[in-house]
Order: C-alpha cells, then sequence, then structure tokens
C-alpha cells in the first residue's frame, strides 16, 4: 500500500534462496508476490542465495520461477555478510 499512496517512495522485498530452507518456501514466495496487495507499478524483489548455498542449478532454477511468476522485477544479488 506504501507503492499506492506514496508517489515518492518505493519499497522492495528481499527473500533468500537455499538447500537448508523449508520445503514450501519458493512457494511462499510465489504466494506471497501474487497477492492482491502487491503494488504492480512500482517496488522490485531481491532475491540472495544462503551463504554456503552449494546447489547453485536448483538456487537459479528457483530464481527463474520466480521471475517469470512475479509481477514485480526480480534480481538476484550475493550478500556476503548480513
Amino acid at each position: 500500500s506504501v507503492n499506492r499512496s506514496r508517489p515518492n517512495i518505493s519499497v522492495s522485498c528481499n527473500f533468500v534462496l537455499g538447500g537448508d530452507l523449508p520445503s514450501r518456501h519458493l512457494e511462499a514466495i510465489q504466494t506471497v508476490l501474487a497477492a492482491e496487495t502487491t503494488a504492480r507499478d512500482r517496488g522490485a524483489v531481491y532475491l540472495s542465495p544462503l551463504i554456503g548455498a552449494s546447489r547453485r542449478r536448483e538456487i537459479l532454477k528457483e530464481f527463474r520461477e520466480i521471475k517469470m511468476s512475479s509481477p514485480l522485477p526480480v534480481f538476484i544479488y550475493l550478500a556476503q555478510r548480513l
């Protein structure tokens, strides 16, 4: 609602990807992004693989799935320290 009501503010969201997360994690991200409350005109989604995640191909596959289903732009980044 902030993205809709405040023209000078754009809110983004950040999620992590990785093998040690619950099995429904990917589905939960997709559900949140598909919700009617998601502002479709502004904002972005940032995904970060957990440090030490060794399933590179699977993580990239999950990234593509989220990117294709999201109404917002989706980017991947590496965070070395949180």
